[in-house]
């Protein structure tokens, strides 16, 4: 659940089921992918997913004409462990 009042805003205009719109608009990878060809239309969908679709759908100068967008700023993370934890090479080297 996200506090910015933007991304909410976004929710209740776009998504949020309502008088006008009766279903929820969620779409696949792959129909997300091809709506976005047709033109006029913004899709939010995780790369990797998106990145073999998109090779499927677009040629190469559409592709690099196509913009990346992150709706949600990366978080950076950490992991404290003792000095001499067993645990320490698992959380460094995964």
């Amino acid at each position: 659940t996200t506090t910015d009042p933007v991304a909410k805003e976004l929710y209740q205009k776009k998504v949020a089921v309502n008088k006008r719109r009766t279903r929820e608009p969620y779409y696949t990878a792959e129909q997300g992918i091809k709506l976005v060809k047709n033109g006029g239309f913004a899709f939010h969908v995780d790369v990797a997913t998106a990145y073999k679709f998109i090779e499927e759908t677009f040629d190469d100068d559409e592709i690099c004409d196509l913009v990346e967008i992150q709706l949600f700023p990366p978080k950076h993370t950490a992991t404290g462990t003792a000095k001499h934890s067993p645990f320490k090479k698992m959380v460094t080297y995964g």
